[in-house]
């Protein structure tokens, strides 16, 4: 069996997180796609189309994540990098935010019952965390308030898609 490296590595605080956020020092596995995520930005880009011969307009976003090319030191003088960039259906957008807010409620689900016992995570990173969940609460409320005054009618309900299902691989079958 290959011997495992067990390494220490620094992660400084979150991208815009408040002063006095104490850097913390990780014990275990190396962790080679760790990034700092400092800003995201969806830009609104429009064109026209046509459904059963009317004219529609037809939104879609720009996505890109930037990244510190060091996030062991990020601040707010670390050169940054793009990280990803696609340009997605306007819808698709909201699905994403939508399937990323699954993800961090289970996510954040495990760590409380991680937490449950002695070990606790850092009290400062949890309530930036919380104050950041807030914030999009209040963010996410406002964008379904400019998407109800867009719709000139009430439409059937559209059920949103559940997140895709894990595949797993399928084997094939012996022949006899």
């Amino acid at each position: 069996m290959p011997e495992v490296k067990r390494t220490r590595r620094k992660v400084a605080a979150a991208p815009m997180s408040p002063a006095g956020m104490p850097e913390v020092t990780i014990f275990g596995l190396p962790i080679s796609d760790f990034a700092a995520l400092p800003t995201s930005h969806l830009g609104l880009l429009c064109g026209y189309g046509e459904v059963d011969d009317q004219s529609v307009l037809v939104p879609y976003l720009q996505m890109r994540l930037l990244a510190y090319k060091d996030a062991s030191s990020a601040s707010e003088d670390t050169e940054v990098t793009e990280a990803f960039r696609a340009t997605v259906a306007f819808e698709n957008a909201a699905f994403l935010i939508m399937d990323l807010a699954r993800d961090f409620r289970t996510a954040t689900q495990r760590l409380q019952t991680l937490s449950s016992g002695d070990l606790r995570p850092e009290p400062m990173r949890i309530a930036y965390a919380k104050r950041c969940m807030g914030r999009a609460r209040t963010a996410i409320a406002e964008a379904i308030g400019y998407l109800d005054e867009i719709e000139p009618a009430p439409q059937p309900e559209v059920e949103a898609p559940k997140a895709a299902p894990v595949r797993k691989p399928v084997r094939p079958k012996p022949k006899v």
